[in-house]
């Protein structure tokens, strides 16, 4: 599998995050109406790419690979899981 997706980052802006895909690459999902295995694939690609940066960090002695993943699963579990609905 080949995927593609670039994240950019900028606390000026209103919208912080954007994901963005190589022109083509979206061309191709609109042409297969395959949007879902989209968004499937490029949060794997997401959390392969996480796996990679900690483990650099980690043996690079930039960041212990505990505490990172611990950052990463504590900002998703405030964020999506101990979320209140009506926030």
């Amino acid at each position: 599998m080949k995927n593609s997706i670039f994240i950019d980052f900028d606390s000026e802006r209103e919208d912080k995050v954007r994901i963005t895909k190589p022109e083509d690459m979206v061309k191709a999902i609109q042409d297969n109406n395959s949007e879902k295995q989209m968004v499937i694939d490029d949060l794997t690609t997401c959390i392969n790419a996480l796996g990679t940066l900690i483990h650099i960090a980690h043996v690079n002695d930039i960041a212990d690979k505990e505490a990172s993943a611990k950052l990463c699963i504590d900002y998703l579990n405030e964020t999506f899981i101990n979320k209140k609905d009506n926030e």
